[in-house]
């Protein structure tokens, strides 16, 4: 072969080790950020998770609060010895009168 064929050779074959050198190094820093990114977003879902178990807790808890103010409300309104005992009109009547 040819001394000039043989040194384009080595000199193509040098670049070429030199550009995948870098980019196995490129690649090693992407595959670092990726690795970074995912146990940064575990954590953040770990602790999304855990803010919105509080939060759904808070509004189920309300919710749940709000049900039952609403039925002690109402059996109270039921037993009461007012309604139970007189017409509800003559209630109604009574309250729209002192309204007016």
């Amino acid at each position: 072969m040819d001394q000039e064929l043989i040194a384009y050779f080595d000199e193509r074959f040098s670049e070429t080790a030199q550009q995948i050198e870098a980019l196995r190094s490129d690649l090693r820093l992407v595959a670092t950020g990726v690795l970074d990114t995912s146990e940064n977003l575990q954590v953040l879902k770990a602790k999304m998770d855990h803010e919105l178990k509080k939060v759904y807790d808070l509004i189920s808890r309300s919710q749940f609060q709000a049900l039952e103010n609403r039925i002690h409300r109402l059996e109270a309104w039921r037993e009461s010895r007012e309604i139970r005992e007189r017409d509800p009109f003559d209630i109604i009547r009574e309250k729209f009168r002192k309204t007016l």
